[in-house]
Parts: C-alpha cells; sequence; structure tokens
C-alpha cells in the first residue's frame, strides 16, 4: 500500500502540481568530475544512457528549434517591446533558462563514468 501511495504522491507532483522533483534536479562535483540526481552518484549505466541521451538531442532539429525561439521570444521582448525594467529582467531570464538548459547538457557530457556500477 505505501509503495501504491508514493506512486501516487509522485504522478501527483509531477503532473498535476509541476513541482520540483529531487530525483531529477542533477548536480556535478567539479572535482572530481562526477554527476549526481537527489545527491546520489549517477550510475554508470544510466549516465551512458543520458550521454546518448544528449548525443541525440543536439543533433535533432527540435533542439535547435527550441533554443532559438526562446531566444528570439527574448530578444523581442527586451529590445522591440521593453516598457520597463520588468521586460528587461523579463528576457534576460529567458537567456538565463537557455544557458541554463546548455550547462545541464555540457554537465552530463562531461561527467565521469562510475566503474563498476
Amino acid at each position: 500500500m505505501f509503495h501504491l501511495k508514493n506512486r501516487l504522491e509522485k504522478y501527483l507532483l509531477r503532473n498535476v502540481f509541476h513541482s520540483i522533483v529531487p530525483e531529477m534536479v542533477i548536480t556535478f562535483d567539479q572535482k572530481t568530475g562526477l554527476a549526481y540526481l537527489n545527491g546520489k552518484p549517477i550510475g554508470s549505466q544510466e549516465l551512458r544512457n543520458l550521454k546518448e541521451e544528449v548525443k541525440m538531442f543536439r543533433k535533432m532539429q527540435i533542439s535547435g528549434i527550441l533554443l532559438n525561439t526562446i531566444a528570439d521570444q527574448s530578444r523581442t521582448i527586451m529590445n522591440e517591446k521593453a516598457a520597463s525594467y520588468e521586460d528587461m529582467r523579463h528576457g534576460k531570464m529567458m537567456l538565463h533558462t537557455i544557458s541554463t538548459q546548455k550547462s545541464i547538457l555540457d554537465v552530463i557530457e562531461s561527467a565521469k563514468i562510475l566503474d563498476g556500477n
């Protein structure tokens, strides 16, 4: 019963409330070169899979469409439609989102694969 309750809670958090799910947050230790999900090192097979997904995603047309569409909207907001400081800030936040997405892909690509997992 507990397992079902746990699964239901995770489903609601991910799909209904759009909350942050700790199991899906990646961090990177620059000293060791290890990547972590929810504070735990990513297993070797899971990291290999993620690296392949990153390679494929970077080659996909949708990758460029997503990044360029957000960048274009940001440029439009900041350069053409800005009426206040908040408009400029909104555009900068969009650019920051792009930067964060790219850095996540870079972290996965550069992460060291643990041996023995």
